[in-house]
């Protein structure tokens, strides 16, 4: 596997972020300098990209899908393995090797963007073929580059929106290709079924640009299938038709595990350390229902410390306590929904400030401050809350088909909260509504003052149908 090296790479520099270990860098120094002169020798076409080809396998093992140049896979593992070594380099002290490791870095990101973009279908594709030809297959596995920020943002956007359809989401993961797809066979392991790994690095994707719900609601699949087998397993792989596990299927794998554990801490709880910065993050995505999260012992740049969130109807309360803490500034930007309008922040009660961003997908307003951390701080915000779509809560049992609402994307114009769904054909879904007084009206479906029913026509068996529900909020 040609992955592995680049990943290498990255797996050093984002220890090393984390925890400030600079003897383990200058120790594995000469390794790196070695994996990454031998990840620049795989470039035989001088596109700036790692090739299959000369590298090794990227995402796919066997099949028609292997016979191409390079993989979107590969690819972004090597662009960030790129920009991570210029990291490295710069905390080592090697202006030549930094300024090298930058130029790659910069190159590879550009050629990502422009080699795996498909203007006619409008998403990142799965692969380029040695004349330079997409190979236009929709794929789980563009959503590493856009987890790791590769790409345009608008970009990004669209292509999760597209993983989010039926035909590639179930209610148990995203399936290896689009159910639509020619190549698509359920039980094929490269070819159609659900990997948990993947399942991780989509959530993670659509956690960076706050397709909350959905991003929840893989991860969540991630931590139920822990008990499919024996309890904390995370197994192999699972059909692409039915929640079940193929007998040849891994029991308990490393990599599935990784995709419980890397969306869940830095998904949805946000948390990220950068200690040659000096700079820590929290910026949660958790559901609008959530009153309560708290977040100890959390181990960052040498230091140790806790958070407690708290979330009420109009306000936001953030308790950090910290040890060891000389220097270090926290960034706190937690996710809350489209339309909420901050009105102030306090630090310690006084006033603080803050930017009121809203995310580049529209899926959610990201009000951002930056506090020094004294050892006991306290951060309150204040807002006018939106109306919030709640994630879904009902999950597959083991042999189902997929059935579930998929929520394909959220999007505030104005007053009204636009929603696209896709459910099944003749089957009605309940969305819990946060923060249901603020709603003026709804059309698309029958609101009660707490819950939306959406209800779809009889149609084709497992026809899955597309609805847009307006929600109005209260000027």
């Amino acid at each position: 596997h040609g992955d592995t090296t680049p990943y290498y790479i990255v797996a050093v520099e984002d220890y090393v972020r984390s925890t400030g270990d600079f003897e383990f860098l200058r120790v594995s120094w000469p390794s790196l300098l070695k994996a990454y002169e031998w990840c620049l020798t795989t470039d035989a076409d001088g596109d700036g990209l790692m090739d299959n080809a000369r590298a090794g396998l990227g995402a796919l093992e066997f099949g028609s899908l292997t016979g191409i140049q390079t993989d979107i896979y590969l690819a972004a593992v090597w662009a960030r393995a790129a920009a991570a070594m210029r990291t490295l380099a710069g905390a080592m002290g090697d202006g030549t090797v930094r300024a090298a490791a930058d130029k790659a870095a910069v190159r590879a990101a550009r050629a990502f963007d422009a080699k795996f973009w498909d203007a006619e279908r409008g998403w990142y594709s799965y692969a380029f073929a040695k004349d330079s030809r997409l190979v236009q297959e929709l794929t789980p596995w563009s959503a590493v580059g856009v987890a790791w920020g590769l790409g345009a943002p608008g970009r990004g956007v669209e292509t999760m929106a597209a993983l989010n359809g039926p035909d590639m989401t179930t209610d148990w993961g995203v399936r290896m290709l689009s159910a639509r797809s020619p190549l698509f066979e359920p039980l094929n392991y490269d070819y159609g079924a659900v990997w948990p790994f993947l399942n991780g690095w989509v959530s993670m994707a659509l956690f960076k640009y706050d397709f909350t719900a959905q991003a929840f609601g893989l991860l969540r699949a991630n931590v139920r299938h822990g008990s499919d087998n024996a309890l904390g397993a995370a197994t192999e792989l699972y059909s692409g038709a039915l929640d079940i596990w193929p007998q040849e299927g891994v029991p308990h794998q490393g990599f599935s595990t990784t995709s419980i554990v890397l969306p869940f801490v830095r998904g949805l709880l946000g948390l990220d350390a950068d200690a040659l910065a000096k700079e820590l993050r929290f910026e949660p995505a958790f559901p609008a229902d959530w009153p309560t999260v708290s977040v100890t012992n959390w181990k960052a740049g040498g230091r140790t410390l806790s958070l407690d969130y708290e979330r009420r109807e109009s306000k936001v309360l953030l308790r950090v306590r910290s040890e060891g803490n000389s220097g270090l500034r926290l960034v706190f930007r937690p996710a809350l929904g489209p339309g909420t309008v901050v009105r102030a922040a306090r630090l310690n009660g006084a006033a603080l400030a803050f930017r009121p961003d809203t995310s580049v997908s529209g899926q959610a307003v990201r009000p951002s401050m930056e506090l020094p951390l004294r050892g006991d701080d306290t951060v309150e915000l204040e807002f006018v809350p939106a109306p919030e779509i709640v994630p879904p809560g009902a999950g597959p049992r083991p042999g189902d088909v997929d059935r579930g609402l998929k929520i394909v994307r959220v999007k505030r114009e104005g007053l009204e909260l636009r929603v696209t769904v896709e459910g099944l054909s003749g089957e009605a879904y309940v969305l819990e509504i946060a923060n249901s007084g603020r709603v003026d009206a709804v059309a698309g479906g029958a609101f009660d003052g707490r819950r939306l029913t959406v209800a779809f026509p009889a149609g084709k068996p497992g026809e899955f149908l597309r609805r847009d529900l307006v929600i109005r909020a209260k000027g």
